[in-house]
């Protein structure tokens, strides 16, 4: 049985890191993965720095590879723990990233 939440913490942890990883390294190509940015028109799209809106994205799902690593580590040192730990933690994660694209909206992404 412990076995199960140490595979699905480091499975989560590589799926994030990946996806992290690809949207930092896809130069702005990763856009069309983004929820509502994918519906805009071309016009609108070019308005925007793809690049730079991935990169961020992908800094920001790679941070979220750390509760992940962090419960894997409390799992083993005491089973359960670490997936209370998991589920808060990318919780909080997840409501901060919300917030911030909701409170700053897409105008940082904005070309000059």
């Amino acid at each position: 049985m412990a076995y199960y939440f140490h595979t699905f913490s480091l499975m989560m942890a590589l799926i994030m890191f990946f996806t992290g990883c690809y949207f930092y390294r896809s130069n702005g190509k990763a856009w069309r993965y983004i929820a509502g940015y994918n519906t805009k028109s071309e016009a609108e799209r070019q308005q925007y720095d793809e690049a730079r809106m991935c990169a961020d994205y992908g800094k920001r799902i790679m941070l979220w590879v750390l509760p992940f690593l962090i419960g894997l580590v409390l799992d083993i040192v005491r089973l359960g723990v670490g997936a209370v730990f998991e589920c808060v933690g990318f919780a909080l994660l997840l409501i901060w990233h919300i917030w911030d694209v909701h409170e700053k909206g897409e105008s940082r992404y904005r070309k000059v």
